[in-house]
């Protein structure tokens, strides 16, 4: 199972405590964009002096995320098509946040 709705809000506080920590971090959806009405999504983009990442998922149930090196301009991760679901979400993004430095199991 799968309450998109739920995740998405979970997400966006994630950016604000997330911005609290010293990271700049943004957090985006499309969940009112009427073209997107059958699948929304939502993001958060999070940059360090070292990263620059971005985590997404679908309403459908998919997750994406990558996390690009600044100093090499060099993908450290690229990660697409994972399975999003109530169980998964919250490991999904301590793993692309594993990469900023929060040592939070289940932020």
């Amino acid at each position: 199972m799968f309450a998109f709705e739920h995740w998405a809000d979970w997400l966006k506080s994630k950016a604000s405590a997330l911005s609290d920590k010293g990271l700049t971090c943004t957090y985006g959806d499309t969940i009112d964009v009427p073209e997107c009405a059958s699948n929304p999504g939502c993001e958060l983009r999070v940059t360090s002096s070292e990263w620059l990442g971005s985590f997404r998922f679908w309403k459908a149930g998919t997750c994406d995320y990558e996390i690009m090196d600044t100093s090499t301009n060099e993908f450290a991760a690229d990660e697409a098509m994972l399975r999003a679901d109530d169980d998964t979400v919250p490991d999904l993004l301590a793993r692309f946040l594993s990469f900023f430095g929060t040592d939070e199991k289940r932020c």
